[in-house]
């Protein structure tokens, strides 16, 4: 997913995720979810966020399901950790 392999989720690179699974999104939809971040949106971010989503409880179910969250976390994780 972090097509420019720097270690952090772009709007380009999350919008190529997207078009992969055959989802347009629009540039609102894309920062709206980028700005959900609150910064680079980096392994340790995305661990964070998710982290504390899943304390509010509600976004729990949404995000247990979600082959997105997957997605992302296995893309950053393995553009930032190198391989031996």
């Amino acid at each position: 997913m972090d097509i420019d392999k720097d270690g952090t989720i772009n709007k380009n690179d999350l919008r190529a995720a997207f078009d992969n699974v055959g989802q347009l999104m629009s540039e609102d939809e894309l920062d709206e979810m980028l700005g959900e971040v609150g910064g680079p949106c980096t392994f340790d971010a995305m661990v964070k966020l998710f982290q504390d989503k899943m304390a509010g409880g509600e976004w729990l179910r949404e995000a247990v399901s979600s082959d997105f969250v997957s997605m992302c976390l296995n893309s950053i994780q393995a553009a930032t950790i190198p391989m031996t």
